[in-house]
């Protein structure tokens, strides 16, 4: 009767280390995103520094339309990397929940198994 016992935890435990495999797979893959995101982002800035400083270049020969154009132009880019660090926020957050769902979980199992004991 024991050894059944044994042998259930046993079987829950694995289980619960193959949903932590799985949970901890999933979040190398946010992270690896959430990496992904953040160099964009830090590509996105230096397009728009690289653009201000065309737009402070070329300000001498442009119209006023197309100074108003090139302004919309640089908070259009703003707005991205503002929506892409946004975006990074969340994933971020999204992980952390992730982490601490698979913690909880192992915690709880790891409770069942010492009592069954």
């Amino acid at each position: 009767m024991k050894e059944m016992k044994v042998l259930a935890a046993q079987r829950a435990l694995n289980i619960k280390d193959e949903e932590l495999k799985m949970i901890l797979g999933k979040l190398d893959a946010r992270e690896k995103e959430l990496k992904r995101i953040k160099e964009e982002v830090i590509e996105d800035a230096n397009d728009l520094k690289k653009l201000y400083a065309l737009a402070q270049e070329r300000i001498g020969e442009k119209s006023i339309g197309d100074l108003a154009i090139e302004k919309l132009q640089i908070e259009a880019a703003q707005l991205e990397v503002e929506a892409a660090t946004s975006a990074l926020h969340k994933l971020a957050e999204m992980s952390q929940e992730l982490l601490n769902k698979a913690s909880l979980s192992i915690e709880a199992d790891s409770d069942t198994s010492y009592r069954d004991h």
